[in-house]
């Protein structure tokens, strides 16, 4: 399993469009992507599931990425995070 943290930058929080970004990016992958903010849990793949998170500014969500692909879809998704999150 990877983990790691991000906080969020985007003045908007984690948004439609962002959310959309990080469902598309992390459908690429085989392996299970998990995000959570406190006791709250979202799965990747769901857009629902991550907007119910009400990630906002500054925030610090932690990401859970495990499967055989695990090493790609970190570097991917820590990379789509950077840039747009």
């Amino acid at each position: 399993m990877k983990t790691f943290s991000h906080v969020i930058g985007d003045p908007l929080g984690l948004h439609a469009r962002t959310a959309g970004l990080l469902v598309r990016e992390s459908a690429h992958y085989k392996s299970d992507v998990w995000v959570k903010l406190g006791e709250r849990l979202a799965d990747g793949r769901n857009l629902i599931d991550l907007m119910g998170l009400h990630a906002e500014y500054g925030h610090c969500i932690q990401v859970e990425i495990s499967g055989e692909d695990e090493e790609s879809a970190c570097r991917g998704i820590k990379k789509l995070l950077q840039e747009n999150l």
